[in-house]
């Protein structure tokens, strides 16, 4: 009897040893895996809003995730920074992943290329699309040239003058015409607004509002 109670607790004894292995089996020590969205590094441009691209994950179990998303950029100074992200599995695994983002200045060579302006009057002004070109015209101080301004043919030439944060300054002044005006440069680089005031000799201004898109970027 004796004999047979010693087999029976080495029997359950074996059983506990191998439930408990097999659970060991079962849990999920493999963490998951991050894939960035996006370009790394992403480059963004100086005074423009960081947008986060965000990850995909992958896992061999889990389907829910903890996900801490942490950065240090400043988009408003020049330099590396660094988005990180740590995602935590149903099973505590964890695993970690770096995005390089890269601050810089507007270039002029942002501008040159080949526009579709979008024109209207203020307030209620006559609304007209037309096409300009953009090249530069001189390297320092940086200087550039719209050919066909306002529409005027190819040899009526405005200029204007963007500083490291896409801010614009536009002039001209040359025999009865003046034109002053500032602008903003879109941040992902397809074009830029001006607002300006177009005035002549004999008394005669309107101000405009003008979007410049960039042919071939959306």
């Amino acid at each position: 009897m004796k004999k047979g109670v010693l087999y029976s607790t080495y029997i359950l004894i074996l059983l506990v040893v191998f439930l408990a292995a097999c659970q060991k089996v079962d849990n999920d020590k493999i963490p998951p895996v991050i894939i960035l969205n996006g370009s790394n590094p992403q480059w963004l441009t100086l005074g423009c809003e960081y947008t986060e691209v965000g990850i995909e994950i992958k896992d061999d179990k889990s389907e829910e995730f903890d996900v801490l998303v942490a950065d240090n950029i400043n988009s408003t100074q020049i330099g590396d920074y660094y988005v990180k992200y740590t995602v935590y599995d149903s099973d505590s695994n964890v695993a970690m992943a770096t995005r390089r983002v890269i601050v810089e200045a507007f270039s002029i060579e942002d501008y040159v290329g080949n526009y579709t302006v979008h024109d209207s009057v203020i307030p209620i002004g006559p609304y007209t699309t037309y096409q300009a070109s953009v090249s530069i015209f001189n390297d320092y101080p940086p200087l550039l040239k719209i050919a066909n301004f306002n529409d005027f043919g190819d040899n009526f030439e405005a200029f204007f003058t963007p500083d490291s944060t896409g801010i614009i300054t536009l002039t001209y002044n040359l025999n009865d015409t003046i034109i002053n005006g500032t602008g903003t440069t879109f941040c992902d680089k397809t074009g830029f607004r001006l607002n300006f005031l177009l005035e002549l000799t004999d008394g005669f201004s309107e101000y405009h509002n003008a979007t410049f898109k960039l042919n071939g970027k959306k």
